[in-house]
């Protein structure tokens, strides 16, 4: 680009929109447009805008929609420190057209790291509806995902190739800041929530011991096996489905794309998005189903053992989460209320459900125990892994 990068959407002219969009939409022929905000209140990592495009030959130019950074100033902060908006630029021109989960075309997407500047153009998913993680998923919207998860995983199983992905894995410092940003957030959430949910909170400050060896898996480089591409933000507000007027399943907002635990994004998906009877109900038969589904796409050594020890370290990864988002995203739209209401709710359901106060008190032993094992095994690994090639 020789022009500047838009910082909103009123900045976005009908020659900067010619020079950034691909030669296969002919956008030498744009000849006006109108710009509308949208989605107030619902995406917390950055602000939407529809634009209509008017063109010379009267043909019809396709609606597009474009994210920027967030006007939140803690937000943004937060997307800076830990590279979000980095990662979705980075996934967009880079993986969106190999992973199996389906995305929306990227017609742009660019970070200016000095500015801090974002900006991507995608393809208006409509008429496909986008989830709604309020209301909760229903049962066929559960299993649909859990075996669209299934499939994406396997396909990136233990990849090599992603490995030498250096931006999806941890930069240097990066359990330090976590840890930060937890004793940063953690008097709001005190403030806040403690007089209406002291039982969560409690468990919220309780998983602050844990947070150190749960971190250590984050340590820079390629991170313990297994790991696959995790979305990272897999809950049902980043989820596009069929409607009566038709469009198609789409998954949006990759800013937490990186490789990890797989069953990390099993949690956040049952735990966060599934209204609390029917993740009762169906929770086990979901988990069950999850591992017959790695099964059927090639995967030999995840058992069920295993996935319910990382259904487990996800849900309180969610809870010690809790400060680090109270502190930097912006809840104050009606919408974010409820979302947080939600989540709040089914988390602590979950902890409940689990005897969380006795789990907390066990796990840092297992975990202890899993790092020690992890350590004392990646020779041996590595030599297999050697000899294997």
């Amino acid at each position: 680009m020789t022009m500047a990068l838009p910082a909103s959407a009123d900045e976005i002219t009908v020659e900067w929109l010619r020079e950034a969009l691909p030669a296969d939409l002919r956008p030498q022929r744009i000849t006006g447009l109108d710009t509308q905000a949208i989605g107030y209140g619902e995406g917390f990592a950055g602000r939407l805008a529809r634009i209509e495009v008017t063109t010379s030959d009267g043909d019809p130019f396709p609606p597009l929609i474009v994210k920027f950074a967030a006007a939140h100033e803690a937000t943004r902060k937060l997307m800076a420190d830990f590279g979000g908006y980095e990662h979705e630029v980075n996934f967009y021109n880079q993986l969106a057209d190999r992973v199996d989960l389906p995305t929306p075309r990227s017609y742009f997407a660019e970070f200016d790291r000095e500015t801090g500047t974002f900006l991507i153009i995608l393809e208006d998913l409509a008429p496909a509806v986008v989830g709604d993680q309020v209301v909760g998923a229903t049962r066929e919207q559960a299993e649909f995902i859990v075996d669209e998860l299934a499939r994406h995983h396997a396909r990136w199983w233990n990849s090599e190739e992603l490995a030498e992905i250096e931006w999806l894995t941890p930069p240097e410092g990066f359990a330090d800041q976590l840890l930060a940003l937890y004793d940063r957030g953690m008097p709001t959430v005190r403030e806040e929530w403690a007089p209406q949910r002291p039982e969560l909170i409690d468990l919220v400050e309780r998983t602050r011991s844990l947070l150190p060896t749960l971190l250590e898996r984050l340590q820079p480089g390629v991170p313990p096996k297994p790991y696959t591409l995790l979305h990272g933000d897999m809950r049902l507000d980043n989820l596009f489905f069929p409607s009566d007027e038709g469009g198609e399943f789409t998954v949006i907002d990759w800013q937490g794309a990186a490789l990890g635990p797989p069953a990390t994004d099993l949690a956040y998906w049952l735990v966060l998005s599934l209204p609390i009877a029917l993740r009762r109900e169906h929770e086990e038969a979901l988990l069950h189903r999850y591992h017959d589904g790695l099964m059927q796409h090639g995967v030999t050594d995840f058992s069920m053992r295993k996935i319910k020890a990382g259904y487990r370290d996800g849900t309180i990864q969610m809870v010690g989460g809790i400060p680090i988002l109270a502190g930097s995203l912006d809840f104050s739209s009606d919408r974010g209320v409820a979302l947080a209401e939600a989540a709040m709710d089914r988390m602590e359901a979950a902890l409940h459900d689990r005897n969380a106060k006795r789990m907390l008190q066990a796990l840092p032993w297992i975990l202890r125990g899993m790092n020690v094992w992890n350590a004392v095994t990646a020779p041996v690994r590595g030599l297999r892994g050697r000899l294997a090639g």
